[in-house]
């Protein structure tokens, strides 16, 4: 699942295709105001009449009597157009589905949760400002190559919580971002798809006294053994990619939503 990156690109004027409402002359573009609505109400006696008594009627037309500036409708325009083109971008209408994981959401908020062996397992994240463009190396020319410069992904870091007697072991996790070409093909280099950046374990609810240990500083064999206990219960480079997924999908949904929610408060 990926979006086009139209947020900030498509935001450029010289983008954007000439409309009926301008004109070229002499090379340049100019822009033309069309005989609309509004004056043929300043100019009608009996809307006159009406407007004296409600003077708070909209003048760019659309004949409502509230405040809609030129730059809502010009908004509200721009909207229609991004929503068109995300709308394009989405694969699917369906969010993926994590295998062994019930899914619940909340506005930006996930949770994922399974039952084990009497433990329960429990993923949570937030898909808010979680998403980057990837660009390519400095030595790619976008124009020549095949380069995909508007694919995006949503990398969320995320909480596991194993829960088993009335304590609770507590992974930070985040996703690891792409690998270095440098890297790439190293036999020693690291190939996960997320690492562990804290550990905490508690009784009943976490407090903000709760002491946890940075993966960074844990022993290394240590590490790996916790990184075996998540992957037992599910929680494995596959889980980690097919969270990805399902983050980037919904995040383009929730994006969406946003969008025609904007279009609608402008358009009133």
């Amino acid at each position: 699942m990926f979006k086009f990156v139209s947020k900030g690109v498509r935001l450029a004027s010289n983008l954007r295709p000439i409309s009926s409402n301008f004109v070229a002359l002499n090379g340049g573009v100019s822009r033309i105001r069309p005989f609309t609505r509004a004056y043929w109400l300043m100019t009608n006696s009996a809307n006159n009449v009406d407007n004296k008594l409600f003077p708070e009627r909209c003048s760019c037309g659309c004949g409502l009597r509230s405040s809609h500036s030129k730059g809502d409708k010009e908004l509200a325009e721009f909207l229609a157009e991004e929503i068109e083109a995300e709308l394009k971008a989405q694969s699917s209408p369906k969010l993926p589905k994590i295998e062994g994981f019930e899914i619940t959401t909340n506005g930006s908020s996930v949770t994922l949760d399974r039952n084990l062996d009497g433990q329960k397992i429990r993923v949570t994240f937030n898909v808010n400002h979680t998403v980057d463009a990837e660009i390519p190396d400095e030595g790619v020319n976008s124009n020549q190559d095949k380069v995909d410069l508007n694919e995006m992904k949503s990398k969320p870091s995320f909480v596991v919580d194993v829960e088993k007697g009335g304590k609770t072991l507590s992974f930070g996790c985040s996703v690891v971002q792409d690998v270095s070409p440098d890297d790439q093909g190293d036999p020693e280099a690291y190939n996960d798809v997320f690492n562990i950046d804290e550990v905490s374990i508690y009784e009943g609810k976490r407090e903000d006294s709760t002491y946890s240990v940075s993966g960074e500083i844990m022993d290394g064999y240590l590490y790996d053994l916790f990184m075996n206990f998540l992957e037992e219960r599910g929680i494995s480079n596959d889980f980690a990619e097919k969270l990805v997924a399902f983050s980037t999908a919904y995040e383009h949904k929730l994006y969406i939503g946003l969008l025609e929610n904007v279009k609608s408060y402008v358009s009133k």
